[in-house]
């Protein structure tokens, strides 16, 4: 098995091309490491992006929006300033994932490319409205990061692709948002459902002028609920609306049965997670 340890994207990017199908990108390893221990996977060659420093880089792009790098860690993101301060959601969600000693390890850009449906970052960050960029072979192409998950544990990533970046733009004034997950033993677990949610209320903030609502582990891929982030916009906000909400989006996911929770109590508890999450968020954006 080869190991590579480029100092560049496109160095990585023509690592990826050089070894072909049998090349796999390392970031904190947390997923890969395990799947190969377990002799499910045996790469032709191992491209490590640990040496691409501006890949673990948090910052203030110039039209104010944040710019996380594919290489940040759970801490880091829980921890940064700028983070805390223009996204908190996104502090919040990293504090759960996980343990310490994978916090440590697991980077944002691994946890997206992998596609696990109940890992968490995905449905917080379909609430704040973040988009991913991909620098690949014919350049680079951004997308909103609903769109990066195509499958279970599978993603819109491109043989010789990179997801390089996240892209969280300024949230809007009157804006709140929470995340809220239901597992079997505590926070550490993968979320048997996950619920990432934004209110954002008009000037009066009296109706809701946009919600978004992500949703993870209730179906084969995280998934954003279009019909019941519909549904609320233009409304006043109150419990029934916020329950009706919760029924649409649980139409909208499609689970599967398995040793944690049956498909049928997944679509419960989305219905349960989506209201009680909404009147979070509401309380904040007030």
């Amino acid at each position: 098995m080869e190991y590579v340890k480029p100092l560049t994207i496109q160095e990585a990017v023509s690592a990826l091309v050089e070894f072909g199908d049998g090349a796999k990108l390392v970031a904190g390893g947390q997923s890969l490491l395990a799947i190969m221990k377990q002799g499910i996977l045996e790469p032709d060659a191992l491209v490590s992006l640990s040496g691409i420093d501006e890949l673990k880089a948090v910052r203030k792009a110039e039209d104010g929006s944040l710019v996380i790098g594919a290489m940040a860690t759970h801490d880091k993101v829980m921890r940064d300033p700028l983070v805390r301060e223009q996204a908190p959601l996104l502090a919040d969600t990293a504090r759960r994932v996980a343990s310490t000693q994978i916090r440590n390890m697991g980077t944002w850009g691994g946890n997206l490319s992998h596609g696990e449906p109940g890992a968490d970052p995905p449905a917080a960050l379909i609430a704040v409205g973040a988009s991913v960029e991909i620098a690949g072979p014919d350049g680079s192409r951004t997308i909103p990061v609903e769109d990066l998950f195509v499958d279970y544990l599978t993603t819109d990533l491109n043989h010789g692709e990179i997801l390089s970046k996240i892209i969280v733009p300024v949230q809007p004034a009157n804006s709140g948002a929470a995340y809220i997950k239901h597992t079997v033993r505590d926070d550490g677990d993968l979320a048997i459902v996950g619920i990432g949610v934004r209110v954002t209320m008009d000037e009066a903030k009296q109706k809701i002028a946009e919600a978004r609502i992500g949703i993870n582990g209730a179906s084969l891929t995280t998934i954003r609920a279009l019909s019941a982030e519909a549904l609320l916009q233009g409304k006043t906000p109150d419990d029934e609306l916020f329950a009706q909400a919760g029924v649409l989006a649980a139409e909208a996911c499609d689970p599967l049965d398995d040793a944690e929770a049956s498909a049928e109590y997944r679509v419960e508890m989305v219905k349960v997670l989506v209201k009680r999450a909404l009147k979070q968020a509401l309380a904040a954006a007030k």
